[in-house]
């Protein structure tokens, strides 16, 4: 027989069963209330708070993911920008580029036209003066030939040689030298 059958002096009965499965309706309810009232209490000492405390983290995580988020996506919009602005500078100093030196060339073309200009006109001026230098040395040449042609007359025909005769010979000396 089974130890647990015989645990007094008294044989097994239904009876010691149902009381030992239920042992006191009292005392069961009591238990019962008392089961009830700690889960109660815990409900509103401890689930309350730390739901509370759950949910305000929680809320605060997806706070901090949306904010992330948020920075995330105007970041992305002023790196759309920046990037937007600095193509557009890029742009902008090529054609401002392309446009100096196309500006730089016309200057150039206009000033070597302007130096060439000057130049010829300076060599122009240059050929006038020389050529009015050379005629005027030849006009002096011939002054001073005809002077001393007529000295040299003079000389020879001592005395003999009137104001007169003197424009005549100086005359033909001169045609004779292509002065007139």
């Amino acid at each position: 027989m089974s130890f647990f059958l015989f645990l007094g002096d008294a044989p097994f009965t239904s009876g010691d069963f149902i009381d030992k499965l239920f042992p006191n309706l009292w005392s069961l309810l009591i238990n019962l209330l008392a089961l009830v009232v700690l889960f109660v209490a815990l409900y509103f000492i401890a689930y309350k708070p730390v739901k509370k405390f759950v949910k305000a983290r929680k809320d605060y995580i997806e706070g901090n993911i949306k904010e992330t988020e948020k920075g995330k996506k105007e970041m992305e919009k002023a790196l759309r920008k920046k990037e937007t602005i600095i193509f557009d500078a890029r742009e902008e100093g090529d054609r401002i580029i392309a446009s100096s030196k196309a500006d730089a060339e016309k200057r150039a073309e206009m000033i070597i036209g302007e130096a060439n200009a000057e130049a010829a006109s300076i060599r122009k001026e240059a050929n006038e003066s020389i050529e009015r230098e050379k005629k005027k040395a030849e006009s002096e040449m011939r002054k001073a030939i005809v002077m001393a042609a007529s000295e040299a007359a003079r000389k020879a025909l001592e005395g003999h040689v009137d104001e007169k005769e003197d424009e005549r010979i100086r005359s033909s000396i001169r045609k004779e030298i292509g002065d007139e």
